[in-house]
């Protein structure tokens, strides 16, 4: 077979490539590009899941670890409140001033319907709470229920007096007995409950009272 001139039967002209050569060039090109891509977009999808699901996974857990030899401090805690202190007053009043009491002193009246004089008593001036049945008082004096002494060890109830009972007189100017703090005179132990209620006992005999005005309370041991 005859060769045209500056033809090769290898499909080259003058040495040079084909079109239909430099074609198949390109689309393998082409198929190479596209086939990186495609990986790439398929490895960024693979970490965007693994991210995904490391976040639904839960909270993560945070350790602390103390250096050896190291102890870690107590727990800051709120000071304590002062404590009230005590006084040792033979009169006082509460912090309303509607219970006025005294101890070891010589008190004057008839302290629950007997003569002998009370070691303490206390006076709730306009007492409400309940009432107990007693021997009218003398010479038609007015019997104040809201009245309470210890006496011999024993807890007596009302009060017979035309005037104040209390050596220490006026009972206005009576220090006073803060909520919370204690009085000491010989073994009469006096608290004050709040602003407006007295806790009284003898510490040798085991007995005392509770007053306010709305209520009086006779504990024994």
């Amino acid at each position: 077979m005859i060769r045209p001139p500056g033809q090769s039967f290898d499909g080259h002209s003058n040495g040079r490539p084909s079109s239909n050569s430099r074609a198949v060039l390109i689309l393998a090109i082409v198929a190479i590009i596209l086939i990186l891509v495609t990986g790439a977009v398929a490895a960024y999808v693979i970490l965007a899941r693994s991210d995904a699901n490391a976040d639904t996974a839960g909270p993560s857990t945070t350790t602390v670890t103390v250096a050896a030899g190291v102890t870690p401090g107590p727990a800051t805690q709120e000071p304590a409140a002062p404590a009230v202190p005590a006084s040792a007053n033979p009169s006082f009043q509460t912090a309303d001033g509607t219970v006025v009491c005294e101890a070891g002193t010589e008190l004057a009246g008839q302290w629950g319907g007997i003569r002998d004089r009370p070691t303490a008593a206390c006076l709730a001036i306009g007492y409400t709470g309940p009432a107990v049945q007693v021997a009218p008082c003398a010479s038609n004096l007015p019997t104040r229920q809201g009245a309470a002494a210890i006496t011999n060890g024993n807890v007596v109830r009302t009060l017979c007096t035309g005037g104040q009972p209390w050596r220490n007189y006026p009972s206005d100017n009576f220090p006073i007995l803060a909520p919370g703090q204690v009085n000491r005179v010989g073994s009469i132990t006096c608290t004050a409950i709040d602003v407006a209620t007295v806790a009284c006992s003898d510490d040798v005999a085991g007995t005392g009272f509770t007053l306010s005005e709305s209520s009086l309370e006779v504990s024994a041991r």
